[in-house]
């Protein structure tokens, strides 16, 4: 998809279908556009973490580890990191309702510390997730068959 400038020639649009005052644009991105904008990246993050967690736990539960005649999500480490993937997805999740909810009440008070920060948290907890679901996978985590480099490779990243 790609972006594409649009002009129309003689057209005439009424002042009431403008979004706000003149010269008003910036305060109108930032109230209405960007807490959208940011709400909506914070929800494709948990659909990742929620995808790298339910294939993590797919994985952990079918690799059998044969020395031990157990499965690896019979390890308590495993099962700890997984744990901490859930929380993350269900913090953000929290994080990303609240905000909503705080929006369709009152849009000038968009939690400063949530999803309407300059880099919401929900995206940090996806970077958090995705790296704990590659350890979780080890050496198989690497193969497209199993889903979880495609989503870790489709994450956010980190600024250097």
């Amino acid at each position: 998809m790609r972006a594409a400038t649009i002009t129309a020639a003689n057209a005439l649009v009424p002042l009431s279908s403008r979004l706000g005052e003149d010269g008003a644009g910036l305060d109108i991105a930032l109230s209405v556009a960007l807490p959208t904008f940011q709400i909506l990246n914070a929800s494709c993050s948990i659909g990742m973490m929620d995808a790298a967690t339910e294939k993590t736990v797919a994985h952990a539960t079918t690799t059998h580890l044969e020395h031990l005649n157990l499965v690896l999500a019979d390890q308590p480490v495993t099962r700890q990191h997984i744990a901490v993937m859930k929380n993350c997805a269900d913090a953000a999740r929290a994080l990303v309702d609240d905000a909503i909810a705080a929006l369709a009440i009152q849009p000038s008070r968009c939690p400063p510390s949530g999803c309407c920060s300059r880099r919401p948290w929900p995206v940090d907890a996806a970077l958090e997730v995705l790296d704990v679901a590659m350890r979780v996978g080890g050496g198989a985590a690497f193969r497209n068959e199993i889903g979880i480099e495609r989503h870790f490779r489709d994450g956010p990243r980190r600024k250097p």
